[in-house]
């Protein structure tokens, strides 16, 4: 009767690896993908803020243009403002 602690010989199973020479090149491969996913995130991040600068750039000169329009009407409806010769002058 063999003891909990010993294991049984598995045959035919190739030559024994040597876990210190293993290591490393887990470690090597653990670190690889770490800094290929923080590489992606920074380049996802990058390119999400660049489209939300397009975004907010589009949505800055549409509110501008629809409060542009309403203000120049009620000048020239109203004669509220001096005119453009008038600003040169001055």
């Amino acid at each position: 009767m063999r003891r909990s602690h010993e294991r049984a010989p598995i045959r035919g199973a190739g030559p024994p690896v040597k876990s210190r020479s293993l290591l490393p090149w887990m470690l090597l491969a653990i670190c690889a993908v770490a800094a290929a996913a923080y590489w992606d995130a920074q380049r996802e991040f990058a390119s999400a803020l660049a489209d939300f600068a397009g975004e907010q750039h589009a949505l800055a000169r549409a509110v501008a243009l629809a409060l542009r329009h309403p203000l120049v009407r009620s000048k020239a409806t109203t004669g509220g403002g001096p005119s453009v010769t008038e600003q040169n002058n001055v």
